[in-house]
This record gives structure tokens, C-alpha cells and sequence, in this order.
């Protein structure tokens, strides 16, 4: 089947320096809506985003969201956006990590790649993932002098990307010298038409869970959960 070019809408709203990125694609006779936050940001209407598309919600087939580990309010407004449209539309719904996002946009052909975004606290998200794009790690969040310790370890070639990069590219530079590869700056951010190919990658595969079982990637704890944590130790 040919496939048709990608229609992609985007548009942001800013709340303050954070923007809330929506993209939209048809591609082929299958249609996704995805919601992804960047960053924090309160939902644009979802109503907006289809009919700026040209669409009815009768056409959507499948909704895909980013589903971080990203900020805390943001990932849990994203999901929380798309399990409802799921709900309401009666569609399945696609959760793709950020950092699998990410890591697919780096042409790395021969490297290893690791996103590192930057999760306050001086740490960093991230996980390793092959030259096919194959996650071989968990999902992680370590301080940066950490994972430039363990990356110098291995040894190898290795591709980093990420919004982590703007704080702490020194610390890998310094850690890995030139078995470092660091991407270019406008891939440090997640691309919607990623988020599109992957959640296909998912829908073929029949990879699909009901729209309740999708839920956000946290990895930690959050610092309400880490206060009251401590408060209970006290």
C-alpha cells in the first residue's frame, strides 16, 4: 500500500518557558491524535487538535501519548488527556516512553545511544538502547557523574541526546572524551512524527492494552511523595 505524506499539525502552548507540544498524522487509512508533553503545560483543547485536522472523531483509529519520565504534572495531564479521549471515542490507546522517543531520533548506525533528561535534583533520566534502537536497560535516573562513570566503563562508542545535555554536557565530555558523540542540539527534543512511527510499530504487532492500563512512567518518587516520605521517617 502506498503511503500517504504525513500531514503533522503542532501547535504550543506556553506556560512560561514550557511548551506543550500536540501533533496530529494520518498515515495511510490509520489516524493518530497524540497528545505529548515536552514539559509542564496545562491541555489545549483536545477538540481544537482534530478539527485543525480535518477529521472527525469517528476517523480516529488509535491515540498514541508520550508517557515520559518527564515532568510530573505534565506526564500525568498527557496521559490523563488521551485515556480520556480514548475513553470517550472508544479507541485503544498507545503509551510510548519519551526516552524511546528519543532515541530514535540520533542517526546512530554504530554507536550505542542514551537519552538523558534532565530530572531536577541533579539527576538525569535515561537508558541504553542499541544501534537498532533496542532499549537493553532499564529506565533510570542517576546522577550525571554516575552515568558518565558507568558509560567510561563499558568502553564503547556512545551517543547521548537530550535536554539533560544543556547542564551537564561538560561532565560527559570530560568522562568520555572522544568515545563521545553528542547529537545535535534540535534533537534533544522528542519529535511527534517518532512518537507516530513507534506507536505504529506497537498497533502491527498487536502490542495494544486497554486505554486504563496505560499509565505514566515515573521512575521516582515525586517531591510531595519524597516530603511526606521523610515526614513519616522523622
Amino acid at each position: 500500500m502506498e503511503t500517504q505524506k504525513v500531514d503533522k499539525i503542532s501547535t504550543t502552548v506556553k506556560v512560561g518557558a514550557n511548551p506543550h507540544l500536540f501533533g496530529l498524522a494520518k498515515t495511510n487509512s490509520l489516524v493518530n491524535v497524540i497528545l505529548h508533553v515536552m514539559t509542564e503545560a496545562k491541555c489545549k483543547d483536545k477538540d481544537t487538535v482534530v478539527k485543525q485536522a480535518k477529521i472527525k472523531p469517528g476517523d480516529i483509529k488509535h491515540i498514541a501519548v508520550g508517557i515520559g519520565p518527564s515532568s510530573f504534572t505534565g506526564t500525568r495531564i498527557a496521559v490523563s488527556a488521551a485515556r480520556g479521549l480514548a475513553q470517550a471515542i472508544a479507541c485503544p490507546l498507545v503509551g510510548i516512553s519519551t526516552l524511546d522517543i528519543l532515541a530514535m531520533r540520533p542517526n546512530s548506525k554504530h554507536a550505542i545511544v542514551y537519552p538523558v533528561l534532565d530530572a531536577r535534583r541533579r539527576e538525569v533520566y535515561t537508558a541504553g538502547y542499541d544501534k537498532h534502537g533496542r532499549r537493553f536497560t532499564d529506565y533510570m535516573v542517576l546522577q550525571p557523574q554516575e552515568l558518565a562513570e558507568k558509560l567510561s566503563e563499558a568502553g564503547q562508542s556512545v551517543v547521548l541526546t537530550g535536554d539533560g545535555l544543556t547542564q551537564y554536557s561538560d561532565i560527559f565530555r570530560a568522562a568520555l572524551g572522544t568515545s563521545l558523540t553528542v547529537a545535535e542540539p534540535i534533537l534533544w527534543t522528542p519529535d511527534a512524527s517518532v512518537l507516530i512511527g513507534l506507536a505504529r510499530e506497537k498497533i502491527d504487532k498487536e502490542q495494544i492494552e486497554p486505554y486504563f492500563k496505560v499509565l505514566p512512567i515515573y521512575i521516582r518518587l515525586s517531591d510531595a511523595e519524597e516530603t511526606a516520605k521523610r515526614g513519616k521517617l522523622s
